[in-house]
């Protein structure tokens, strides 16, 4: 198993190139001696070269980077964007929008480098401070370089739950809504991870937390987005075995590829109807 990367037999999510420029880009935009309009000027053209990779891909699949390394932060907030980006491209949010709700997935997590967390458990453990202190200290950076409220608001509550019973205790709609997207973006993360070697219990997974901790709408948005399952993911009928590739945005078909190395185009909506 590839220490970056959920399947070497897949494109990650992002070219590598992008791992060095997250890396860059995070230590250009925290050097004190830059204004808050440079830190601005180089986060927008960052999620724009990323708006525009995505826009022309083909196929979409959660072969996500592994945020188990001393970089983690940088994986970390990749997949986020990934998956954030191609949620506001696949359900046609306006340009403007899409731009914001990335700066938001870029900016959510940033300040776990200044709290110099060791791994990614510093950002889902509820009893660490550092859990808590990285949204108030992200929502300062943000306003500190001048980001928009929305990106500013979306990072300080992207840790809340659907039903309410987050630490600012905000409930459903009235939750920011590039918040609730960073939160399932940051769940489904974890669930792929969780689920890695029986990766067909993913969905169940995610299911599970719809409309207590995360959107129902989002969750439902998600499934249509990338299908149901992480690339990988095998199944057995009639004696043979089929694994999960993608979903071809085209055509919204899930593909699958059987023993002989044979593609299978599955209507998203005719599987989703039947699973």
């Amino acid at each position: 198993m590839n220490s970056i990367i959920l399947s070497s037999l897949y494109d990650p999510c992002f070219p590598y190139a992008f791992i060095e420029t997250m890396d860059d880009l995070f230590k250009n935009i925290l050097d004190r001696e830059r204004t808050r309009q440079s830190a601005d000027s180089l986060i927008t053209n960052f999620t724009i070269e990323m708006i525009k990779h995505l826009i022309k891909k083909e196929t979409l699949s959660l072969n996500l980077f592994r945020p188990a390394t001393d970089r983690w932060i940088i994986f970390h907030t990749l997949n986020i964007s990934y998956i954030v980006c191609n949620m506001l491209i696949m359900n046609s949010f306006p340009y403007t929008f899409t731009v914001q709700g990335v700066k938001s997935a870029i900016m959510h997590d940033i300040a776990h480098i200044l709290l110099k967390s060791t791994s990614i458990e510093d950002d889902r453990d509820e009893i660490r401070d550092n859990w808590r202190l990285h949204i108030a200290l992200g929502y300062r950076l943000c306003t500190r370089f001048g980001l928009s409220r929305e990106v500013c608001d979306s990072v300080l509550y992207h840790h809340e739950r659907f039903d309410g019973m987050g630490l600012a205790n905000l409930k459903g709609k009235r939750i920011p809504f590039y918040s609730r997207l960073i939160n399932l973006a940051d769940k489904a993360e974890q669930a792929i991870f969780h689920n890695e070697e029986h990766s067909e219990s993913f969905p169940n997974s995610l299911m599970k937390m719809k409309g207590n901790v995360l959107d129902p709408d989002l969750v439902e948005d998600f499934i249509h987005t990338f299908g149901p399952f992480p690339p990988g993911t095998r199944f057995q009928w009639k004696g043979e075995t089929y694994v999960f590739q993608g979903t071809n945005i085209k055509n919204r078909e899930l593909l699958f590829e059987n023993n002989s190395g044979k593609t299978y185009h599955v209507p998203l909506n005719d599987f989703l109807k039947n699973w």
